[in-house]
């Protein structure tokens, strides 16, 4: 062999170190220990994908929902316009006239969905009107199920029926019954 000239690299600090360790560990040079380590096809180990600790889920089934404390509490308005508040609905229209079904079933999905607090709830929801409109409001099935576990008089969902993208959660109703 040879002399040949020294290459001069720059070698991250964490890697130097570990070599620094190896050398003295094996008592040889750092020179020896960098050949040795090339020649061995020693690398810096690859980084592996992130595990999952568990399955994912959707934003709304992890998302905090408030519930109402008492559904005799909701005594909020059964017509007429309501502006909602900004931290209610922050996107589209805050003003809603309560005599339009479609929203009518919009605020209250709204409410649902954004309360951030139990005083949200009763200020802006009645209970008669909940109950009715309950079945086909269009909302997270997270908050459909802390509000019937709390409240399991809340009628269940229609599945019965199926909306057209053109019907609204207010307007579109179930088939009829044919027998009666």
């Amino acid at each position: 062999m040879g002399n040949t000239e020294p290459i001069n690299f720059k070698v991250a600090p964490e890697l130097k170190a570990a070599i620094q360790r190896y050398a003295t560990e094996h008592h040889m040079s750092q020179a020896v220990a960098i050949r040795l380590l090339l020649e061995a096809g020693l690398h810096a180990q690859a980084p592996q994908p992130r595990q999952s600790p568990e399955p994912r889920t959707s934003y709304g089934e992890r998302r905090p929902y408030t519930v109402a404390d008492n559904l005799d509490d909701l005594n909020g308005p059964t017509s007429g316009v309501v502006r909602l508040p900004h931290h209610l609905n922050w996107s589209g229209s805050p003003v809603y006239n309560l005599d339009n079904p479609d929203r009518l079933a919009e605020m209250y999905a709204t409410v649902l969905r954004e309360a951030s607090t139990p005083d949200d709830i009763p200020a802006h929801l009645n209970r008669h009107v909940l109950v009715r409109l309950w079945p086909t409001l269009g909302i997270p099935k997270r908050v459909r199920q802390l509000w019937r576990e709390r409240f399991p008089e809340l009628p269940a969902e229609d599945t019965s029926w199926t909306r057209s993208t053109n019907d609204s959660p207010a307007s579109a109703s179930p088939p009829e019954n044919p027998t009666g």
